[in-house]
């Protein structure tokens, strides 16, 4: 894993939530990746999962934004900092997220862990 490989891989996420597309998030996976949301819950484990989980994306937000910084790449994980926002459609709430991303890639660009840690401030709109 080096810089290239991180930013092109962070990318391809930024894209597939952006445009809502969970087949653009299958294809980021390895078959048994671990996806971690939240440090005290058990990962979301596999690619078909993870998908599954995704696949509520376009159901409820629209109007997506995601940026990152690299933060730090070593050969076995990058660090990044990531902000996003998007609208709840249900409830028209903006929603404001920051937050950080471990994570590992393989020897094929596809991730084997992902962790994220999150915080997010959610603003009515008028």
């Amino acid at each position: 894993m080096d810089y290239n490989s991180f930013k092109s891989w962070l990318d391809s996420y930024g894209k597939a939530w952006r445009t809502r597309d969970p087949k653009l998030i299958k294809i980021l996976y390895t078959k048994n990746a671990q996806y971690h949301e939240k440090p005290f819950e058990a990962p979301i484990s596999g690619v078909k999962s993870i998908t599954e989980y995704w696949s509520i994306i376009p159901k409820t937000q629209e109007d997506v934004k995601f940026d990152y910084n690299i933060l730090a790449v070593n050969k076995n994980q990058g660090i990044a900092h990531w902000h996003a926002s998007f609208v709840r459609k249900l409830t028209q709430t903006q929603v404001k997220l920051d937050g950080i991303f471990v994570v590992k890639l393989n020897s094929k660009n596809k991730c084997t862990v992902f962790k994220e840690w999150w915080q997010s401030q959610k603003i009515k709109r008028a």
